[in-house]
């Protein structure tokens, strides 16, 4: 592979990482971190088979590090939101049926005096 190659690589998986930085977290997301995936397999697979790399490599490659940093950390905040949505959906379904009962249980209570 040339020079070019690495070029045409680096501009994709650059792209997709920001895109993926910016993105809303939609039906699409999926979808697009998968796209970004191929293209860094492909720029490592690059990386692998070029014995020496010159400057330019190395310092696309550590722009790209940057980038894929802030897509770990999107991904892991997008985690972390999903798990305070679930956590509090399950505790907010929690309270309404302990109360639910409650109430029930009052009301029946009540309906025996």
């Amino acid at each position: 592979m040339s020079q070019s190659d690495f070029d045409v690589l680096f501009k994709q998986s650059y792209e997709a990482a920001k895109d993926l930085i910016t993105r809303e977290f939609d039906d699409s997301f999926l979808e697009k971190y998968q796209n970004y995936s191929f293209y860094i397999d492909q720029l490592v697979e690059f990386l692998d088979s070029v014995p020496e790399k010159s400057e330019h490599i190395i310092s696309q490659t550590k722009n790209l590090l940057a980038e894929h940093k802030k897509v770990l950390n999107r991904l892991e905040n997008e985690k972390t939101e999903i798990g305070k949505k679930i956590s509090d959906k399950i505790c907010n379904e929690h309270i309404r049926q302990k109360y639910t009962a409650k109430s029930i249980q009052s009301a029946l209570l009540n309906k025996k005096i």
